[in-house]
């Protein structure tokens, strides 16, 4: 199937998030909160990916919780191999804003939440690619 051009800038704004999280990480951890935001922005872009190419118009939310609830009306199976992408809607907004020095993110977190992302990424991606 050829995969439409709203899928793949889809995929492509996933990749360069991830790409983004990791080197930023890789840089210095004073970064973590945005390798973090831009890991939960990975997914929730890949996400949208494997919705559009499903023709299912995606919601404009933050919310890994309810794009999976779309995900498992169309595929329970893949939903249940991304599930923990649900755990990454807090780095959406908690971590970007003044008060998150309040709240403790560490890189052992924010490593997990790129890995997270990893796994989405690629499961999302052969999802669009084998339809």
């Amino acid at each position: 199937m050829k995969i439409s051009k709203a899928v793949q800038q889809w995929i492509k704004y996933a990749r360069t998030d991830l790409s983004m999280a990791k080197a930023s990480l890789g840089i210095s951890s004073q970064y973590k909160n945005g390798a973090a935001f831009l890991a939960q922005q990975s997914s929730e872009k890949i996400v949208k990916a494997y919705l559009t190419s499903k023709k299912v118009r995606t919601p404009k939310t933050h919310d890994m919780e309810l794009l999976l609830a779309e995900v498992a009306r169309i595929d329970p199976v893949l939903a249940k191999r991304i599930a923990k992408a649900e755990s990454l809607t807090v780095y959406a907004v908690t971590y970007r804003y003044p008060d998150a020095e309040r709240k403790t993110l560490t890189v052992a977190k924010v490593k997990k939440a790129i890995q997270i992302a990893d796994e989405v990424f690629e499961a999302c991606l052969e999802a669009v690619k084998s339809s």
